[in-house]
């Protein structure tokens, strides 16, 4: 499957994603973590982004892991 660039910001940033998935699946997953972030800042605006990004990653890994 041929590979092509998206580009995605989150929180703030712009990112350009190698994938071979759609374009439409990548923003889709770009803005759910973008309002994860942003909703863990404006709950706790004495974070920074990074710390709120490590915040969110957690949450996906806890999410993740419980599914299975």
């Amino acid at each position: 499957m041929e590979k092509k660039n998206v580009v995605i910001y989150v929180a703030g940033q712009r990112f350009s994603i190698s994938t071979a998935d759609s374009q439409e699946y990548v923003l889709g997953i770009g803005e759910k973590v973008d309002v994860m972030i942003k909703g863990i800042a404006k709950d706790n605006p004495r974070l920074n982004r990074d710390a709120c990004a490590i915040l969110a990653a957690l949450s996906l890994c806890d999410d993740e892991s419980k599914l299975r």
